[in-house]
């Protein structure tokens, strides 16, 4: 099978993300990062951190697709958490108990998610059956209809489309983390713990913009709030003090931002090391959604 991987390599794959205000296209061979475009677009286009405009934004991707003579058409593609609402839902063993009735049932009592309003995915963790655990989400429909819609009039394929704190932590690949994504527009926190995404919040920034070199006591306090909550729900079972803090996005690369974190939640900061290679000029942490998308099969 080795030699079979050899002769014939595996397709080039390309991914999407529109977190803060820059498109990014990420193109990788297996585990190598071939090609990737960060480019910014109008603000205008997008609404609370959401497509507002696709025919605005496909004309972007289009002409990005065409500057950089990218040819690859299927597509795996990020969705922001925003307005997205999550539950760690538990089912007692039994055949007798089918997910696929009960899971819709006790969502709607746990998240008061409408379901005229909201898509509802649900996905079975890894662990004892005995434990039969599922990660449930409420995805509202207006922003993943403006994706497909914005895809589809770029010419793309969507293969795959996952939430991009779902990427992060997947990127981040650590049992225990702490995710602050930081972007112009956006303010992201993703909490593992067991490898499951147990907290995961993104928040649009309307009416102001965040800068690079002003913005370290503003993200770290939103990271502060966020650990406060998860602590305070979980007195028994507080995050350790050593869980580390791994920073994404366009102002992740702040020098101040680390020893602001740092001094404010007490928790170190460590530098995100993914399994792709890339070469030496990448910008790992602005490309960590895609990073994720491209290591779904991995």
């Amino acid at each position: 099978m080795k030699m079979m991987n050899a002769l014939f390599p595996s397709r080039k794959k390309l991914s999407l993300s529109l977190d803060g205000t820059s498109l990014r296209l990420l193109i990788c061979q297996g585990k190598e990062v071939i090609d990737w475009v960060n480019l910014p677009f109008n603000p205008e286009l997008l609404r609370e951190g959401l497509i507002s405009n696709p025919a605005g934004m496909a004309k972007v991707i289009r002409n990005a697709l065409r500057d950089k003579r990218i040819r690859e058409r299927k597509v795996r593609a990020a969705l922001p958490g925003l307005g997205v609402l999550s539950r760690l839902l538990t089912l007692p063993p039994g055949g007798d108990i089918r997910p696929g009735e009960v899971i819709p049932r006790e969502a709607r009592r746990l998240i008061s998610a409408p379901p005229e309003e909201n898509y509802l995915f649900w996905q079975k963790l890894a662990g004892p059956e005995y434990e039969r655990r599922f990660l449930v989400l409420a995805v509202p429909r207006p922003p993943l209809h403006a994706l497909l819609e914005t895809l589809k009039l770029a010419g793309l394929r969507p293969t795959a489309i996952e939430l991009s704190s779902l990427c992060l932590a997947r990127a981040v690949n650590q049992s225990t983390a702490i995710i602050l994504q930081a972007e112009p527009n956006l303010i992201g926190v993703v909490i593992v713990v067991d490898g499951i995404p147990v907290l995961m919040r993104s928040s649009p920034l309307t009416g102001e913009m965040l800068l690079p070199g002003a913005s370290a006591p503003r993200l770290a306090q939103e990271l502060a709030q966020n650990l406060s909550f998860y602590d305070s729900a979980r007195r028994e079972n507080p995050l350790p003090p050593d869980a580390p803090v791994y920073l994404c996005g366009s102002l992740a690369t702040d020098p101040e931002l680390i020893q602001t974190i740092e001094s404010t939640v007490a928790h170190p900061v460590k530098k995100p090391e993914p399994i792709l290679n890339s070469p030496p000029d990448f910008p790992t942490s602005q490309f960590m959604v895609n990073i994720g998308l491209a290591m779904r099969d991995l």
